[in-house]
This record gives C-alpha cells, structure tokens and sequence, in this order.
C-alpha cells in the first residue's frame, strides 16, 4: 500500500525534477539494488549482503534488516534531473565500474548516463578513472 501511495504521490506531481543519490558500494541507488528490474516504480526489494553490512553504521543497534523501500529505476531514471554523488577511497572501485561500463542490471548505478545525469565524486572516488 505504502509503494502505491508513492507512485500516486509521485504521479500527481507529473514526476520528480530533481532527485540527488548516492552510490553504493555494490553500485545500488536508492535501494535498487544490484539485479533489480529497471522497469518498475516504488518497490519492495530485499538488501544485498553488502547493503545491509554498510548500513549497520547508521543504527546504534544491531538491526535484522532485510528489505527496503525504494523508488523504483523507472522513476528516478524519468526525473528531469539526477545528481550521483560518491566519495572516498571506497567508492573508488564502484566509480571507475559505473563510468567505464555499459549499462547493465548488475550495477544499476550504470543506468543514469542515459539519463539527465551530474556525477559529482571527490578526487579520491575518481582517482581509478583515466582522465
């Protein structure tokens, strides 16, 4: 109920304009994670092994966290405008993987150079990528 409130919410408004994500280190944004559909909207989507070890930093306790709200590829990819932002010596890897390969569901990350997209890494993230 609660996806397709969003898709409503989201629909009404005649889409997004501008929408900023990170990159995870598995090259997830927004919870799409790595093998998710790229035709959907609002989803439930279970978190990858890697996603749920990261985010264990956000919480003061051990949380069983095994799945995630997102929007779906469909919506972000159809906003106006994306910013991807990635930072650090640990996103180097995931950086260098979403510049340099075509676009696939392994690295959903990849998908938003079809779009209206901004990358903004710091010089350490983009220190893997041949100028």
């Amino acid at each position: 109920a609660e996806c397709a409130r969003v898709d409503a919410f989201i629909d009404e408004r005649g889409g997004m304009d501008f929408i900023l994500l990170g990159i995870g280190l598995n090259g997830h944004i927004g919870f799409n994670e790595p093998f998710v559909p790229v035709d959907v909207n609002c989803h439930v989507v279970e978190l990858d092994d890697v996603t749920k070890r990261v985010m264990s930093k956000y919480f003061d306790t051990d949380l069983p966290l095994t799945h995630g709200i997102s929007l779906g590829m469909k919506q972000i990819l159809a906003a106006k405008e994306i910013y991807l932002v990635a930072t650090g010596a640990k996103k180097v890897d995931i950086v260098k993987q979403v510049i340099e390969k075509a676009p696939t569901v392994a690295i959903p990350a990849t998908f938003v150079k079809e779009a209206n997209t901004t990358l903004v890494v710091d010089k350490i993230a983009a220190s893997g990528v041949k100028a």
